[in-house]
């Protein structure tokens, strides 16, 4: 069965599985991407008549956000907490970094899950020391954190 996700009309409120949780209220970690979820169904008919859909989601601490209302919510708690150009900086760093990607869409979903578990601030991330240095210089001198590959 299809899990309920909706933002109410007057866009504070999110409605997940009939839960309220108050847009304003969301974190990070709230928001994290765990992993993508997806579950066909029925649209109409049956048979060979049968017309079938696809729901892509986001599996988050919430539980699982139709995809397009998680990048909605997570774009909006990047805005709001200021951290615009560090999303710039992690889809520029997948850009040329994740050779895998190869549509803007793909980069830009990318960078959005990194943002969203906070990679940056993992000192085990490979990208940590190269991208703090770039992007969030006043953390200071990252070498520390570093961690050789043996």
């Amino acid at each position: 069965m299809l899990e309920s996700t909706s933002i109410a009309e007057n866009g504070t409120v999110l409605i997940i599985s009939g839960k309220r949780c108050r847009i304003a209220d969301l974190s990070f970690s709230d928001l994290e991407h765990r992993l993508a979820t997806g579950q066909a169904y029925t649209k109409s008919g049956s048979g060979r008549n049968r017309v079938m859909g696809y729901r892509n989601g986001v599996m988050t601490r919430l539980g699982d956000l139709e995809a397009s209302v998680w990048e909605t919510l997570i774009r909006d708690l990047i805005h709001r907490s200021g951290e615009d150009a560090l999303l710039q900086g992690l889809i520029a760093w997948a850009a040329d970094n994740c050779p895998w990607l190869h549509t803007k869409a793909e980069i830009e979903q990318h960078a959005l899950e990194l943002h969203s578990s906070r990679i940056f601030e993992n000192p085990k991330w490979a990208g940590y020391p190269e991208f703090n240095r770039k992007y969030r210089p006043e953390k200071g001198d990252t070498n520390e954190h570093s961690q050789e590959i043996p």
